[in-house]
């Protein structure tokens, strides 16, 4: 193994690199490495003696110590399962006499070292990851008191000292919720910087909006408890109405457009009944002038009768009377 290779390396690919070499040696030699400095294949040293050549293989010594880390502390699951396919896992096994707690510490520093580099938690749906995501979970499980599992002193502590959330132990609260919940903060924020710019929502059928839209969408269905593919989190109704949003913003049957017809109708409603006092009939629809209110009123009328897409809303027909129309100004 050359020193460019290492350079070039991750950790786990040298530490890999490393168990595959001790295997080797093993089965080569029948023995394990000793702690000596005897290079195992050619290979130089400086002149002086004090530092290896740059092309040499790795020495025995490195193996003897690479051999006493994974004893002391298997980092990486994928060395374990090198030392599984040569059946050389004995070596690091047989050599221990961990109580219950120094492999439970063990096994937290190998779920540490594995969110440090993956930005998650090990899952049970993958073989390389599921021994160590089951003993999570029984860790998880035995925080609630249902499992033989239990929960030394210190554990939790020491998870966060080494990188976890300060939630590790939650099984409902992880970094995939942590992140969705902040996808859903950041989406609030866009949410109401649109409604004030437009003065409306963002619409599902425009492909600029699309992706906005759909996810108010899926949070006012969440609201209804209709959908299982959004969550409303705490809080989330009223940061919104902080922003500026209305106090509405996820109830589904109310958004700007209804909002800006209902006062679109009542304009109209005053307008039939200013018409009506000045002239005192209703405006008709054969005349230029008055076509469009006379429409307005026919579709309010038939809207009485349940049919057609119009509708009354809740007290208009009470404030037009009020507005100076008849009491029977709906009835054609």
């Amino acid at each position: 193994m050359n020193f460019k290779l290492w350079l070039e390396s991750t950790e786990e690919e040298y530490s890999n690199q490393l168990t595959n070499e001790l295997c080797k040696f093993i089965k080569d030699n029948n023995r394990l490495p000793i702690a000596q400095n005897t290079p195992i294949l050619g290979g130089h040293t400086s002149p002086t003696g004090t530092r290896l050549g740059y092309n040499i293989e790795i020495t025995e010594l490195k193996l003897f110590q690479h051999l006493s880390e994974l004893k002391n502390h298997i980092r990486f699951n994928s060395d374990e399962e090198i030392l599984k396919a040569n059946d050389l896992e004995n070596i690091i096994q047989t050599t221990r006499n961990l109580s219950r707690e120094e492999r439970s510490e063990e096994n937290l520093r190998k779920v540490a070292d594995f969110y440090n580099t993956n930005k998650r938690y090990p899952s049970q749906r993958k073989p390389e990851e599921k021994k160590l995501a089951k003993w999570l979970d029984g860790k998880r499980r035995a925080k609630k008191g249902l499992v033989k599992y239990r929960i030394y002193p210190n554990e939790e502590q020491l998870g966060t000292e080494l990188g976890l959330p300060t939630n590790w132990l939650d099984p409902q609260i992880d970094v995939v919720a942590e992140r969705n919940k902040k996808i859903s903060e950041d989406n609030i924020i866009k949410l109401a910087e649109f409604y004030q710019t437009n003065n409306r929502y963002p619409s599902r059928n425009i492909t600029a909006e699309e992706e906005l839209g759909t996810w108010l969408y899926n949070k006012r269905q969440a609201k209804k408890g209709k959908m299982s593919i959004s969550t409303l989190y705490p809080g989330e109704e009223e940061l919104g109405i902080s922003l500026g949003l209305p106090t509405n913003w996820l109830d589904p049957q109310v958004d700007v457009v209804a909002e800006r017809n209902k006062k679109r109708n009542e304009e109209n409603l005053r307008k039939v009944a200013e018409f009506y006092q000045t002239n005192n009939r209703y405006p008709s629809q054969h005349k230029p002038e008055e076509k469009k209110l006379g429409i307005w009123l026919k579709t309010k009328r038939v809207a009485k009768k349940g049919i057609g897409r119009y509708k009354i809303y809740p007290g208009e027909e009470q404030l037009g009377i009020e507005l100076g129309l008849p009491t029977n100004w709906l009835e054609r």
